[in-house]
């Protein structure tokens, strides 16, 4: 997919940005990251745009980072999952084996007796 130049908008400053995203997604983070500055500003005072948005990008990476954990927690307990079902099926597959050989031995043993 070729990536797009986009115009976005954060705190009156343009940005041309080259994306694989859409612009209404672009957009859509532009005016997230905004509102977030605007949260860091309105709610401490003396804090300047650029300090908000230093705070704007440390509160991103920290859950960035967390999901990224997260992620990876996830894709450990699905091989764990999947690992427990197939040793379950390797069980089952036994189980069905031996039912059969204990059915033919009982076969058998009605036979003689």
């Amino acid at each position: 997919m070729s990536k797009s130049r986009i115009c976005i908008n954060i705190c009156g400053l343009d940005y041309v940005i080259l994306s694989d995203e859409n612009q209404e997604y672009c957009v859509q983070l532009s005016q997230e990251i905004y509102n977030k500055i605007k949260e860091i500003i309105n709610s401490n005072e003396g804090i300047n745009k650029f300090m908000a948005a230093v705070l704007t990008a440390m509160n991103f990476c920290d859950k960035y980072k967390k999901s990224e954990a997260l992620v990876s927690n996830l894709k450990d307990i699905n091989k764990k999952c999947l690992k427990g079902e197939m040793d379950a099926k390797n069980v089952a597959e036994k189980l069905k084996k031996d039912n059969e050989l204990l059915k033919n031995k009982l076969k058998e043993i009605k036979k003689k007796y």
